[in-house]
Parts: C-alpha cells; structure tokens; sequence
C-alpha cells in the first residue's frame, strides 16, 4: 500500500505532527539527498516542558527564538519528541543546528522536557524508539554510540538531561527499534465515556448545539471545549489538555489517562 505521505524535502521547515503509527510512513517517504545525515545527536528541551507544550504554536515560538539569536530561518533541530507523537522541525534532508561544530550531516532530537532528575519514560520513550527506528532504516543511521551521540559528548552541558544514561537511550533502541504499541488498532473514545470521565473527576459534561449519538467518537477539540466549559461552570482555571494533532482528530484511549491527571 502506498504511503499517505508525500515527500516534504523541498521545504527548510516542516511543522507536521506524526502520531507514533505515523512516523515510520512519513520517514519512509521522503527524500534524504545523495549526502543523507550519518549521525544523530540527542537533546532535551529543559523548557518548554510537557506541561508547557502547546504544539505548533510552541514550536513556531522556539524557531522564532533561535531567529533572534541570528540563526538562519527555519533552521534548527529536526524533531521534536513528546508524549503524544512526533514533531517534524528542520527537514531531515538539510542541516540544522543543535551542536556547534557538528551540525554537517547530522540529525538532532530534541526530547520536550527536563530529564536532569528524571529519565524518559512512557510513551515519550516509545515514541523516541519508533523515530530512531525509522531513522535507522532510512536513511539508515545505525543505533548505536557510534552514529548516536548525546550533546553533552560535545559541550559543557547535561544534555539531553544528567538523568538520560546511553544504557537507556541508544542500547535499549538498539534491541528494540520498534514496539508493539504501533501495531496495535487504536480504539477512538465515545463523547458518553469522556462525559462519565468529567463526572468521575466532579465536573459537569456541558454539550451544546446539536445532539449526537453517546456513542460518537470525541474529537479533540470537542474535548478541549468540554473541559473549558466545565472548568468555567466551576470557577476554576482551565487546564491545558490537549497539545498535539489535528483538532478534527478523535481522542484516542491511549491518551485518556493523559488528560484526566490533568483534570483536578
């Protein structure tokens, strides 16, 4: 079957989602040029973290930073790793910037958020481990210490955080470049079970406007308006709940948990 993705090289910055069953299609479409990346170096965002992580809006944010640090537009690192997917920065077929003096030829991770005292974990370390999966089939940058690097190898830095070993970030992905999760269908959650989740938590499911089946799949802006709706109704502050994807895509079971420890 071909992939839905089309190649994306002729652009200097991409700033496309890829949920994790997504990644490998995306990689695997694109065009790396007859001089493609030979190494990869690992990064953390110390900030912005999950928490603070708004998807495109903090991406474009971040490149408008390194902009004003007078680096050339749209250049940078070229993937942004988070809870829920994949953010595609830099093109992988042109340079970018994330280490001095080793930025010809090379890949850079950047993990969203400060791991000085706490590793990667979850699906953020499933999802890194889908990317140097993909990666490591084109344009086929072996996983290990050699062709992956940490930017502290280079620089006076902790990165990508004191608390990241390489036992855990290259020789683990190295015996498992791909996980089940990706293989498994994914199952959309019904506007009924979000609606029982806000009541678990004792806040009210507010919908408005047409009525539709319990049983229809909720989209994630369906469940941001819900949450701030009743986050409004009980005078609270609203949390921010979903930063990822599309806001026409449904809210998947994996990533329930995700937002009700947010929902306090």
């Amino acid at each position: 079957m071909a992939s839905r993705f089309k190649d994306e090289s002729h652009k200097l910055f991409v700033g496309r989602f890829l949920l994790p069953e997504e990644i490998e299609p995306w990689i695997l479409a694109q065009n790396f040029g007859s001089l493609p990346a030979t190494t990869i170096f690992d990064h953390h965002t110390y900030r912005p973290t999950l928490d603070t992580w708004k998807g495109l809006s903090t991406l474009e944010a971040i490149f408008r930073y390194y902009q004003s640090k007078g680096w050339p537009k749209g250049v940078g690192p070229h993937f942004f790793v988070t809870d829920t997917g994949v953010w595609v920065a830099t093109h992988p077929r042109h340079d970018g910037i994330g280490v001095a003096g080793y930025n010809r030829r090379t890949l850079h991770i950047e993990i969203v958020g400060d791991f000085d005292l706490k590793p990667v974990g979850g699906q953020q370390l499933i999802n890194l481990c889908v990317l140097k999966g993909a990666l490591s089939k084109k344009p086929g940058i072996p996983i290990n210490e050699k062709h992956n690097l940490f930017h502290r190898d280079k620089a006076a830095k902790s990165c990508p955080g004191k608390a990241n070993t390489k036992e855990r970030l290259i020789k683990t992905l190295s015996i498992t470049p791909s996980l089940p999760l990706i293989e498994k269908p994914r199952r959309a959650v019904t506007r009924e079970e979000f609606a029982n989740a806000l009541f678990v938590k004792g806040l009210p499911a507010i919908f408005r406007g047409p009525k539709l089946s319990p049983q229809a799949t909720i989209t994630r802006h369906e469940v941001s308006v819900l949450v701030a709706r009743a986050y409004l109704d009980a005078d609270k502050p609203t949390p921010l709940v979903i930063r990822d994807g599309r806001p026409g895509d449904p809210l998947y079971e994996h990533e329930l948990p995700y937002v009700l420890e947010r929902l306090v």
